[in-house]
């Protein structure tokens, strides 16, 4: 057995293979501990909206609001126009104050409203969020609304301020919150499906890609390296369409009702696939197999930049800036949108179709940096040249 054990550690591919895996526990802990890091401290970047459809005591609290909640507040013109924001995860939530809500807190034993509205089609922290936002602005907005009014009431009664402070203190819940989902998400399991598609996407490509590098290598003294590049990229094409069709399937064969239909979401897949294969291939293209190291540092990135365990408005400028241009980010967000609801998928298309052409761009650099090498026979010995 310790003879078994020597000639493993001999080969090249057992090294390679126990780096790796090393690597993999590098990478990952670098970049998740680093782009994650003080996410909690980033949570007023945040960007919650407020509606007031109620010119009186409402307009006010929603002025108070803007002015108090920890995050970033702004006022929208309508509710219209922030469900639409909400619908393109311009905003994480919406607060809305409706135009009876002075009229209700004038009725004896009527309860006032207000709702906060929120988008499930994001990262399931954005409805924690949402909950957290609600019950805060519940809780706040009764504590001012009960003692301004039984203050006033008192006072007009001749009783002393801090007397009619006192007995204002101990009235409650005459506001009363409502959660309303926008693109509601009913499964935690359909939750995770953007997360599952980029993931097993972009490691499948990245094995393809790295498997096709090992057969180039094997036939490249019998073939040309135009030839081996049309013939990859053929492979690339027939992998896309045919395993996104079977993405599509599964998804459908496992209960998940997406928004779209078969053909849109199964073409947005292929379109996803191609995208991570061609950006994959880059890699090898350019270090050959070494390019694997530099596929694993894209995986992490991917996972982390790309909005599918938290959202994008979370993370340091900096990882945020390179999720721009990593295709997972562009792929989650079409993905949320096919499959549960929102709008950008135009957006998110053009994105990887932009990503596509300039893996495309370098790993043609690749193609022409690495030459084919010729094997002749002179006096008996091997001879390696270049050609093309």
């Amino acid at each position: 057995m310790s003879e078994t054990l020597r000639q493993f550690f001999k080969q090249k591919t057992t090294i390679v293979g126990l780096i790796t895996m090393l690597f993999f526990q590098l990478v990952f802990a670098v970049v998740w501990m680093n782009g994650y890091d003080g996410v909690t401290s980033r949570m007023d970047q945040l960007h919650i909206g407020v509606v007031s459809d109620d010119h009186g005591t409402g307009a006010k609290i929603a002025d108070n609001l803007v002015s108090s909640l920890p995050f970033e507040m702004e006022t929208a013109k309508s509710l219209t126009e922030a469900k639409d924001r909400l619908n393109a995860r311009e905003l994480q939530a919406v607060i809305y104050i409706p135009a009876d809500f002075s009229a209700q807190l004038q009725q004896q034993g009527e309860k006032a409203k207000i709702e906060v509205l929120v988008n499930e089609s994001n990262p399931a922290m954005v409805k924690t969020v949402g909950q957290q936002v609600l019950g805060e602005v519940t809780k706040n907005v009764n504590r001012e609304v009960t003692q301004n009014g039984i203050v006033t009431a008192l006072s007009q009664l001749r009783l002393p301020a801090e007397q009619a402070q006192g007995i204002a203190a101990g009235v409650t819940d005459r506001v009363e919150g409502t959660y309303t989902a926008l693109n509601p998400i009913t499964n935690f399991s359909y939750q995770m499906v953007p997360m599952m598609v980029v993931l097993a996407s972009y490691v499948g490509s990245m094995l393809l890609s790295m498997q096709l590098t090992a057969s180039a290598t094997i036939i490249a003294s019998r073939t040309n390296r135009w030839k081996r590049f049309v013939a990859r990229q053929i492979i690339n094409a027939g992998a896309a369409v045919g395993i996104g069709l079977a993405a599509t399937g599964i998804l459908f064969l496992f209960d998940v009702e997406p928004m779209a239909g078969f053909l849109e979401l199964s073409g947005f897949l292929i379109l996803t696939l191609f995208s991570f294969l061609a950006f994959a291939q880059m890699f090898l293209f350019l270090f050959g197999q070494a390019g694997m190291l530099f596929n694993i540092i894209a995986l992490s990135l991917q996972l982390a930049t790309s909005g599918t365990m938290l959202p994008r408005e979370l993370l340091s400028e900096t990882f945020h800036k390179v999720g721009d241009f990593l295709p997972a980010t562009y792929a989650v967000l079409g993905n949320m949108n096919l499959l549960f609801g929102g709008t950008g998928t135009g957006g998110a298309v053009a994105g990887l179709l932009w990503i596509t052409l300039a893996a495309y761009g370098v790993t043609l650099i690749g193609v022409l940096i690495h030459r084919d090498q010729a094997v002749q026979i002179q006096n008996g010995q091997k001879v390696v040249g270049a050609h093309e």
